[in-house]
């Protein structure tokens, strides 16, 4: 049977067995739809990479294994003592039994009863060795003086100085241990100030240090909450994050301070009701929006009706389809039915549009029903086919999300290319049949429904075939020019929606800790091997923080080292005796001492600025000053820096506290009987605390606090975390290609979400050109197949090849950039855009040479109001508020008008250059 006969028999169908075939339509689009009901949605990107790639199945492991790995952040800003009290309040109500098959432990302070029991053995021995002196002389003269020493040892007088991360990290503790110990001590000096209560904090700052986890100005508080669950379990994912947004709002609108979530789990709630809301959203506008342009264009209410009836079946069908090919719907293919919306409208325009130009000449409705399937169904079937098949091309793709991209949306075409053959003509048939019966009897005039302006340019093109081709071949080859000139925009973050409080967030701690808490990942199967990644990983220039339980537990041949080392120090503040009272002399020590701290601490400031090393500057700023520059002698980086600054400190940025507390020595406001009094008690309480973290016992693994295991040991107990959060936004690309890059040189099965990400992009450019060769060639194949001659193949691909390198030269011309998901509208407008010359070429085999007004007044009618209702599909994206979406619609909308354009003018010509040959045959 060939395809005309079979049209013409579904035709037959269609009018002798109307009620039969509706019955059975019906029941199939319900299957069909309890079937797409079971589809579900995910939004990691994880599942967008093969399955068998190693670094996927690493983090997944990670994932499984480690409580620590998947975490919610509570991130809250303020005034010191409001943070503190918010934490303290928010903590147990997280806590809570309310919670508990949510949250397994919280983490908002150190583990001060470890630290202050072991604090020396967590010190690296050359630390040790440069800053031991500070602990064997606890009086305050002598204790500033060692102080000093050990800080010029360590930072100033130092071949390192500050040049690694790791040094750097140290310096930044070591100036919040002495800026905490400055604003206690200046006020214990102030009248009426409880000075034991004084001492024993300005004690603990040097030895133990703040507990809770702050920003340098201490004006940005974080909380980290770990799950029973995995940033894969959405639902617990959206619930939990639900509910301790809502505890974290109240609590710290109680404090008067704004505090919000981040992390890998909000971002993937905020990413889930993102997409669900966009999904029905933007479905909804795409069809209201096509329902109303096919009003307009048809001028007609019922017909279009239909259509959209059609589609939405079309869609069940496929989507129920896709439940039993994929079970889910992923980041890629989540907002297929929208793109099906903008793609299976096409076949029913084209059978109405040859349906009603029949009816409108009073033609019967089996005659008007066999030419809408004869004349319009072997395009339909071409078009549908050749679109399915470059899809399906996906399916050679390295990347489960490629693959499933190409299989979702191929099956889908075939599906809505069935249902508008099948479901289409049975309504139009009821529908006229209806209108005869019920109508009026009065017979209508005849009414041209064509569109002879777009078949007079058209003619007129046909008829200047080789100055349109010329002018054609000068566009084109200037847009390929631009298009190879547009930029990628790879940063994760830039595809999310605007405004989210999770992102926000994440940006802040990126500014204030240095930090992002999207982190790289490694795993130890032993204690060595675990301390080697971490001290390599230390190393790394892209790292902000290293953690792992080498911080709390040493190596055993580096804690015997340590071991000597602290059993000196011990011994030599056992001996130290405690002095009561300050002589004159010893008081001029004291303020001679913090002079030369003051000093010691500019020194450190210059370095850290010309260094670039942003929080030594700022916090060494806060204690002493910084110099007075006109911000027209500025930088832009001062004029950045300044700004912090101010914020921070108040406009008064010039005087750090120790600045002040020199002031208040040199003009005697210092009362010696205080001075005296905070001497006596900071002695004593720093001695204690000293002699506590000087426990030289060597540690193991049994000794480490629960909290701290569940971050960095496996539930097994077999392995071992490392974790590395990155110093700067690790979405950005060129960032992203270092961290990535340096990882990899640490370890070979270094993963985490940025590393799983840079390696999808690179998967999805090499799938998108091999999908796109092969698409290109599937479609020439099956053109060649259906036409029977190459010159009318390679026609219809002249369109489809002009389309896209327009479309590269036009987003490259507006600003717009390559990203993740608008990569996709490249091997998407390869199976579109090859529908529109399909369409033109088989009509003119059927009406012959020079005619082209003829063809383009009613089949291009019938290819430009597709390719409008699929640009308005397409389009509809960018309502999306995800970003990624809308960046794909866009890219779509210009590809899609593109090639209609390019139709249009190529076809015209190359129509009319090759009717004037065979007239002249």
């Amino acid at each position: 049977m060939t395809r005309e006969s079979f049209l013409k028999k579904l035709a037959d169908w269609t009018v002798d067995r109307t009620g039969r075939l509706s019955l059975i339509l019906l029941l199939v689009t319900l299957l069909f739809g309890w079937m797409a009901s079971q589809l579900k949605l995910t939004t990691s990107f994880t599942n967008l990479m093969p399955a068998d790639d190693p670094r996927v199945q690493e983090y997944d492991r990670i994932i499984e294994n480690f409580q620590g790995s998947s975490v919610l952040l509570v991130v809250a800003e303020g005034d010191e003592a409001q943070l503190k009290a918010f934490a303290n309040e928010l903590v147990p109500m997280v806590e809570g039994d309310s919670l508990s098959h949510l949250v397994r432990h919280v983490t908002y302070k150190a583990p001060m009863d470890f630290l202050s029991n072991h604090g020396l053995m967590l010190t690296k021995s050359s630390e040790l060795k440069n800053l031991g002196d500070l602990f064997t002389d606890p009086n305050l003269p002598g204790w500033l003086t060692h102080l000093n020493d050990s800080f010029e040892k360590e930072y100033t007088q130092s071949d390192e100085k500050i040049s690694t991360r790791e040094k750097e990290n140290s310096a930044a503790k070591t100036l919040d241990g002495i800026d905490r110990w400055v604003r206690h001590f200046s006020a214990a000096l102030q009248p009426g100030a409880d000075v034991a209560a004084e001492a024993q904090a300005a004690a603990d700052a040097l030895t133990i240090g703040d507990p809770y986890y702050l920003s340098w100005d201490q004006r940005m508080l974080i909380i980290q909450v770990l799950p029973t669950f995995t940033m894969f379990d959405i639902n617990q994912c959206v619930e939990a994050t639900n509910v301790i947004e809502k505890m974290t709002h109240q609590v710290a609108d109680k404090y008067g301070i704004t505090a919000g979530l981040t992390g890998s789990i909000a971002l993937a709630r905020d990413e889930m009701v993102a997409m669900s809301n966009d999904s029905m959203v933007v479905t909804l506008i795409a069809v209201v929006g096509i329902f109303l342009l096919f009003v307009f264009t048809f001028r007609m209410l019922t017909s279009p009706l239909l259509a959209i009836m059609t589609l939405i079946m079309g869609i069940i069908w496929a989507m129920g389809v896709s439940w039993l090919m994929v079970g889910e719907l992923n980041l890629m293919t989540s907002m297929s039915a929208v793109i099906l919306a903008g793609l299976g409208i096409d076949f029913s325009i084209h059978i109405i549009a040859a349906f009603s130009e029949k009816r409108a000449e009073n033609i019967g409705i089996e005659e008007a029903m066999s030419f809408a399937l004869t004349r319009s169904g072997t395009g339909i079937m071409t078009g549908g086919i050749t679109t399915a098949v470059a899809f399906l091309t996906m399916m050679i793709s390295e990347s489960d999300g490629m693959r499933e991209f190409g299989l979702v949306l191929g099956v889908g075409i075939l599906m809505t290319m069935i249902s508008a053959m099948l479901i289409l003509p049975v309504m139009l048939v009821a529908m006229a049949r209806f209108k005869d019966r019920f109508g009026r009897n009065t017979t209508k005039p005849s009414r041209d429904v064509r569109y002879t302006r777009l078949g007079q340019l058209a003619a007129w093109m046909g008829r200047h075939s080789g100055y349109t081709l010329v002018g054609l071949l000068v566009v084109v080859m200037y847009l390929v020019f631009r298009g190879s000139k547009i930029t990628r925009d790879y940063n994760y973050l830039n595809m999310e929606p605007v405004g989210l409080e999770s992102i926000k967030l994440q940006d802040k701690m990126i500014d204030e800790f240095d930090m992002s808490p999207d982190v790289i990942l490694f795993t130890a199967s032993n204690l060595t091997q675990a301390d080697s990644l971490t001290r390599i990983a230390k190393e790394m220039k892209t790292a902000g923080m290293v953690q792992s339980i080498s911080d709390f537990l040493p190596d055993h041949a580096e804690q015997l080292i340590r071991q000597q080392t602290i059993k000196g120090i011990r011994d030599r503040l056992v001996a130290a005796k405690l002095i009561s009272g300050l002589t004159l002399e010893q008081r001029h020590t004291i303020r001679d001492q913090i002079e030369r701290l003051l000093y010691n601490i500019m020194e450190l400031q210059d370095l850290a600025f010309s260094g670039g090393q942003d929080k030594i500057f700022l916090k060494s700023a806060s204690l002493v000053g910084v110099a007075e520059v006109p911000d027209s002698a500025m930088s832009p980086g001062e004029r950045q820096l300044t700004s912090r600054l101010k914020q921070s400190m108040g406009p008064d940025i010039y005087a750090g506290s120790i600045n002040k507390l020199m002031t208040a020595f040199d003009n005697d406001l210092v009362d010696p009987q205080r001075l005296a009094a905070f001497q006596d008690a900071f002695s004593a309480d720093f001695k204690s605390a000293a002699l506590a973290i000087a426990n030289p016992e060597p540690l193991t693994l049994a000794d480490i606090p629960a909290e701290i295991k569940t971050q960095f040991v496996s539930d097994s107990g077999e392995h071992f975390l490392v974790t590395v959060f990155p110093r700067s936004n690790a979405w950005d690309f060129q960032f992203l290609d270092r961290l990535t890059a340096e990882a990899a040189a640490v370890s070979p099965r270094a993963t985490g979400l940025p590393i799983v990400f840079n390696a999808l992009m690179d998967i999805i450019g090499k799938d998108g050109r091999r999908s796109t060769y092969a698409a290109l060639v599937m479609i020439f194949l099956l053109l060649l197949l259906d036409f029977r001659k190459i010159k009318y193949a390679l026609m219809a691909m002249v369109p489809l090849v002009t389309g896209v390198a327009a479309m590269l030269g036009i987003m490259q011309m507006t600003g717009l950039q390559i990203t993740l998901l608008n990569i996709m509208a490249i091997p998407l407008i390869i199976g579109i855009g090859i529908d529109d010359g399909v369409h033109i070429i088989h009509r003119r085999l059927i009406e012959g040479p020079n005619k082209l007004s003829q063809i383009f007044s009613s089949t291009g009618r019938a290819v430009l109001v597709t390719s409008l209702t699929t640009m308005l599909g397409f389009g509809s994206l960018w309502f999306a508020t995800y970003r990624g979406l809308g960046s794909m619609g866009i890219a779509l909308f210009i590809g899609v008008g593109a090639c209609f354009i390019m139709t249009v003018v190529s076809l015209s010509a190359m129509l009319g250059w090759f009717g004037l040959g065979e007239r002249n045959k």
